[in-house]
């Protein structure tokens, strides 16, 4: 199974957790009794053997209950439980047989002691909107639960909710006498603060407000460089500042480290919210000092609007939410305000991205093939494997999908998936009419730089290419960016070292866009370099400055005794040119697009039937 996501509330939601009363040994020591009966019940409920009842921190799950199974630690990582995909989502988890659903049969619980086959996992829902955890059934054999049931589940799992909200009031009122001391001058506590927005929306229809969620950017960066004291001291004076401007009615309260949150009263009409927006960042904008320490106080601003349309507190916490990620996406001081049409986009990105790590876990992106052609016989020289995802009846290019593997840090998990899957496709293409040369074939895979970077991954693609048989006459290369090569690193060189000695041969992808010193292209097992394809669109304008260029680079690459190809090569000028200069390895759409597998067989067949009527030179 990949890493479980982080959940992107984590900020606020973790605060909630604290305090909940519970011992440090397993469940059965000593928890809460409450939580004991509420697993009872659902056991029962279910009709299951075994209940569960956890909180899930940032990257831990912790049991608060648990009967009928003996546990023996109070905690579990979270990408090692299943109910820790639980509170990734507002809606129960059901998977009705363990072993036939991807999500759940690979499972170490289901593989392995206690085998299981049914499990239902409810979130524990605070009043403030966040997933606090879950209330888990299990079971060793596959069954359905009926509505009435999971209607009971929920019930339990609101009552659990409240339960730990119950014991963190108790906490946080012990702790109050402490942290009043400290706090600053008109700033709410996180409780106090939940408890105004409520007011506020039960008046909403005759009194609207603003619901802004601001979040000092560089908080956690103060805090591990400066120390808490100062990230504190930067957060109380963002608040002082903001209260500064806050209108009369209004309120500002602390909801997580570096969050605020701020009921602004009387806000301005839709198409005026910049002015908002402004407002708040300005106020905000200028350095702070602490001591002899200068800080900058960027801050993002989400903005959600309540006008008594019978919005509730969670929809417009979450509102702000998603209005504070679409401004964190800004650099420095920015804000967003949620209207129906961002809430539309944004949800359906928050869809997409969800899809999208759905269909990476599950397998389903595919490869299409681009051949890879001499220009001047249109003779075929490989294929390069690019990876597409089949979505709602589309074929989508990596550009559609490939930021939210970036965003998720799963670049690397595409990577090692398209090489997989471009190897298991060799035999096919071996076998085709054509695909038996007298000259070496190439099948060209792309690695990102978190393949290079991260050496669990390195270590994993180099398990996988000494694995590998290739048929005969068949050459694997891997292309690497350009900034893949910026620094100097012992690994790197090491890991580069490797694929050489494996017979795999390393491309420059995209060659001429970034940057590349000349002693690193010399002292690295280099044997290919790809002219990116936005120096080749210019040659059909005629103009001498990319043809100079061009050349001069070509040159160069000469001069290193680098092997050269063409990318997006797709008009006879660009090809009279390329055949100019003597380079005889191309790909583009002159010769033919990317390729599903029995599409580029075909393309082999088609090649080798017509291999006398090539275009000439």
């Amino acid at each position: 199974m990949p890493p479980l996501a982080i959940p992107s509330d984590a900020a606020e939601r973790l605060p909630e957790l604290a305090g909940d009363g519970a011992s440090e040994g397993p469940p059965q020591s000593g928890a809460d009794p409450v939580f004991d009966h509420i697993s009872e019940l659902a056991r029962r409920c279910a009709g299951t053997e075994i209940a569960m009842l956890s909180l899930v921190d940032h990257d831990l799950l912790r049991f608060r209950s648990c009967v009928g199974l003996e546990l023996h630690t109070s905690s579990l990582p979270r990408g090692a439980s299943l109910c820790g995909q639980t509170v990734l989502s507002r809606d129960p988890l059901i998977v009705a047989d363990a072993q036939s659903d991807p999500r759940a049969q690979a499972h170490p619980l289901v593989t392995g002691p206690p085998h299981v086959r049914f499990y239902a996992g409810f979130p524990l829902i605070s009043s403030g909107g966040f997933q606090l955890g879950s209330l888990c059934v299990f079971g060793h054999e596959p069954r359905q639960l009926d509505g009435q049931q999971v209607d009971s589940l929920q019930r339990l799992a609101a009552l659990a909710a409240h339960r730990c909200e119950e014991l963190s009031r108790s906490h946080s009122q012990a702790a109050e006498p402490a942290e009043a001391e400290q706090a600053s001058p008109g700033l709410l506590g996180r409780e106090e603060i939940l408890r105004q927005l409520e007011r506020k929306v039960a008046q909403a229809a005759g009194h609207p407000f603003a619901l802004v969620r601001c979040r000092l950017r560089d908080h956690e960066r103060i805090n591990a460089a400066f120390g808490a004291a100062v990230a504190e001291a930067c957060l109380a004076e963002a608040s002082r500042r903001l209260l500064a401007v806050l209108p009369p009615g209004g309120a500002i309260g602390g909801i997580g480290e570096g969050d605020l949150l701020v009921l602004w009263p009387d806000p301005p009409p839709p198409e005026r919210l910049d002015a908002l927006g402004q407002r708040l960042t300005t106020a905000v904008s200028q350095l702070h000092r602490v001591g002899d320490v200068s800080v900058g106080m960027a801050m993002a601003v989400g903005i959600a609007v309540a006008r008594g349309h019978g919005e509730s507190s969670q929809a417009l916490l979450a509102d702000g939410g998603l209005a504070l990620q679409r401004a964190c996406t800004i650099q420095g001081c920015a804000w967003h305000g949620l209207d129906a049409q961002s809430r539309s986009a944004t949800l359906g990105g928050f869809r997409f991205a969800s899809e999208f790590h759905t269909a990476l876990d599950e397998r389903d992106l595919a490869p299409s093939f681009q051949p890879i052609v001499d220009p001047a016989s249109g003779r075929p020289l490989g294929f390069e494997a690019l990876a597409r995802w089949q979505h709602q009846g589309q074929l989508l290019p990596p550009a559609r999908f490939l930021p939210e593997a970036r965003d998720a840090g799963l670049t690397g998990e595409v990577d090692l998936l398209m090489l997989e899957k471009a190897l298991a496709a060799l035999p096919q293409l071996a076998e085709a009419p054509g695909g038996q040369p007298a000259a070496p074939m190439l099948m060209s895979v792309n690695l990102s730089s978190g393949v290079l970077s991260d050496p669990s991954l390195g270590a994993r693609l180099l398990e996988r290419l000494e694995a590998a048989t290739l048929p005969a006459g068949w050459t694997l290369q891997v292309e690497l960016l350009e900034e893949a090569f910026h620094a100097s690193s012992a690994a790197v060189d090491a890991f580069l070292q490797r694929l050489a000695a494996l017979q795999v041969s390393v491309a420059i992808d995209d060659f001429g866009t970034g940057y590349s010193s000349l002693a690193r292209l010399i002292s690295l097992p280099i044997q290919r370099v790809k002219l990116d394809r936005s120096f080749i669109a210019q040659l059909d304008s005629g103009s001498r400055s990319p043809r100079t260029l061009l050349s001069r680079m070509v040159l160069m690459l000469r001069d290193l005794d680098l092997a050269i190809t063409a990318e997006g090569v797709d008009s006879a000028v660009q090809r009279a040119w390329l055949l100019e200069q003597g380079i005889r390895s191309a790909q583009g759409y002159l010769f033919a697009p990317p390729l599903l597998l029995h599409e580029a067989v075909a393309w082999l067949g088609g090649q080798a039937v017509g291999a006398g009527e090539r275009p000439s030179p």
